[in-house]
């Protein structure tokens, strides 16, 4: 950042629809995450209940999340069997893996974002050590 480039606070005079663009997708996708969600919790208690159709539901709801953030710069950080790397992940704990090399990501509590190649949340994650 130069000395020239100053970050500000949002704007709060700045206009509600400033943030259609990122809406539009998810609020016109046919169909809507919160109606796959819906139908699959329904169906989750329906008797009888498909689990090939609720994972088949599940991945096509994660996919047109992911692209929708995709499109708008947004990038997942989920760094599972990665060496650990402080700049984009937070670790939460360590534990004793034989299978990992130390300072491994073991697992992931949460996802990290990037927006535009920038940190906008560490992935939480678990880190192997030596038993």
């Amino acid at each position: 950042m130069t000395s020239q480039e100053v970050v500000t606070a949002p704007d709060e005079t700045q206009s509600p629809a400033a943030n259609e663009p990122m809406v539009e997708p998810v609020a016109e996708a046919d169909p809507r995450p919160e109606a796959i969600l819906e139908l699959g919790y329904d169906a989750a208690h329906a008797e009888g209940a498909n689990l090939d159709k609720l994972r088949e539901g599940t991945e096509l709801t994660l996919k047109l999340m992911a692209d929708t953030m995709a499109k708008f710069g947004v990038e997942a950080i989920a760094p599972e069997g990665q060496p650990f790397n402080p700049d984009f992940h937070q670790a939460m704990t360590m534990v004793p893996r034989d299978d990992l090399a130390p300072n491994t990501v073991a697992s992931v509590v949460q996802k990290g974002y990037l927006l535009n190649g920038r940190l906008v949340r560490p992935a939480m994650v678990i880190v192997s050590r030596k038993p």
